[in-house]
């Protein structure tokens, strides 16, 4: 049986209380974005950065590097 929460689009709110979670003094991952680059990105940023995490979520495959800028 589908669980149509977990099937839900990502949405803002999830993305900056997912921010506000970081840890700060964390190193990168294999993309080389620290967790300080996330922290301090513009509002405008996390609705771009919520765009580009929901082909994914969707799809269950990662979107090519600069596929999307």
């Amino acid at each position: 049986m589908p669980d149509f929460c977990l099937d839900d689009d990502i949405h803002l709110h999830e993305v900056t209380a997912a921010q506000v979670k970081l840890r700060r003094n964390t190193a990168p991952g294999t993309n080389q974005i620290t967790n300080k680059a996330l922290t301090n990105l513009a509002t405008i940023s996390f609705f771009e950065l919520t765009d580009f995490l929901n082909p994914t979520w969707q799809t269950g495959v990662p979107q090519a590097d600069g596929e999307t800028a």
